[in-house]
């Protein structure tokens, strides 16, 4: 049986047709290359006119934003909101141009857009430091404290780029002064004291020992002051608010050493911040430990310290119940009111009762009466100066011992 194969073979090309079907995928393969080198040129060509376009973007973007920045140093709101806008019209996404836009509109006074604008910074990153700081301003002049607290606080505890202790450390000084502003002095002591303990250089003690003083906190003040001024070089600033604070303590003997040390340490390179003041402050310590019997001194020249206040406390009393103290304001009451007065009728009895001759002798002799004595002092400066007014000269020294006599030697 014949078997018939399955393919038959093609007739053999001829060496003609060969040679065409060869010309024929040269010219295929030519066109092939041709259209893949045309389509790699206009993809370089598209790549650098999207490159170039690019680049224009920036540029004007970057050119801009530096107008805006430009206009925001100048104090002019209004352009830098314009031009940081369209810094961002160029320049879609720029977080920092963003919270600058943010600013000028706040400082444009267009709060409502400005709080629109900060909070949607604020979702896309809650715990930026920058952001929350901004609104914690923008809360601020809203007058809502609340929310200026929140933000201030996630100021101080969020992220910073660069150096963030730093900003931390102005964020909670500014927040600071704003709870000094409300009259929140119990909170504002609190954070500078936090400040303290995370900045212990001269600079940074001296500025939170300064604010403290404005928080009505004297006794902070004086021991940041104070630590400050035992540091070398001498800072005379540091002498001065040492001196300042104590003074304000009623710590007279501290404050005439530290106030002395000042005045005599500052010098035009290093001037006190109030030499006036301290120089006032200064002469008034002087003169009440000059006439202070204090437990220091030889016991002697205490007793006659205490005899010579009892002779001023009584003229004093006798000026002010006469109606004719001279060396202070008018009478508040008039001369029969005083008289009249129930609180200096009981002043003039201790006083009858006092014994009549007193001396250093019958005052060493017994340790009460010279208690009792100087109490008798005391009482007398201070409801004189109610009832005829301040006093001046030894009986204003004698006023301030009497306020505060257990401070004077600390």
């Amino acid at each position: 049986m014949r078997t018939i194969p399955f393919f038959r073979s093609s007739t053999p090309l001829t060496p003609a047709e060969r040679l065409a079907k060869r010309q024929l995928v040269f010219k295929d393969t030519l066109a092939l290359l041709s259209v893949f080198a045309v389509t790699c040129v206009l993809a370089v060509l598209t790549w650098l006119i999207f490159r170039s376009y690019s680049q224009h973007q920036r540029d004007a973007a970057a050119r801009w934003k530096r107008r805006g920045e430009a206009a925001l140093k100048h104090n002019n709101a209004d352009a830098a909101v314009y031009d940081l806008r369209t810094s961002l019209g160029y320049g879609l996404g720029d977080p920092g141009t963003e919270v600058q836009l943010a600013g000028a509109l706040a400082q444009a006074g267009r709060l409502q857009e400005a709080a629109v604008y900060f909070n949607t910074l604020w979702e896309k990153e809650p715990g930026n430091g920058n952001i929350n700081l901004q609104l914690a301003r923008l809360a601020v002049r809203q007058g809502q404290m609340a929310p200026a607290l929140d933000h201030y606080h996630a100021a101080i505890y969020g992220v910073w780029e660069g150096d963030g202790a730093i900003r931390r450390r102005q964020v909670r000084l500014e927040l600071v002064r704003y709870l000094i502003q409300q009259k929140r002095l119990g909170d504002a002591r609190d954070e500078l004291l936090i400040a303290a303990g995370n900045d212990t250089t001269t600079p940074g003690l001296m500025e939170v020992a300064g604010m403290l003083a404005e928080a009505n906190d004297p006794a902070d003040a004086l021991r940041i002051y104070h630590e400050v001024a035992g540091r070398r070089p001498v800072e005379p600033k540091a002498l001065e608010g040492t001196g300042q604070m104590a003074f304000l303590l009623a710590r007279y003997k501290m404050a005439r050493t530290y106030l002395d040390r000042a005045v005599k340490a500052s010098n035009a390179a290093q001037p006190l911040a109030d030499r006036a003041l301290a120089e006032k402050n200064l002469q008034t310590a002087n003169a009440i430990m000059a006439i202070y019997p204090s437990e220091e001194l030889p016991r002697r020249e205490r007793l006659r310290r205490v005899l010579h206040a009892h002779d001023v406390a009584q003229k004093r009393y006798l000026a002010c119940a006469n109606g004719t103290a001279g060396h202070t304001t008018t009478p508040q009451n008039g001369s029969k009111q005083i008289q009249n007065n129930e609180q200096m009728a009981s002043l003039g009895n201790r006083w009858q009762s006092m014994r009549p001759k007193l001396t250093v002798a019958v005052l060493g002799d017994d340790a009460q009466l010279e208690q009792t004595t100087m109490q008798l002092v005391y009482d007398t400066e201070q409801l004189t100066a109610q009832v005829c007014g301040e006093p001046t000269g030894e009986d204003a020294a004698l006023l301030r011992i009497a306020q505060s006599p257990d401070s004077i030697d600390r």
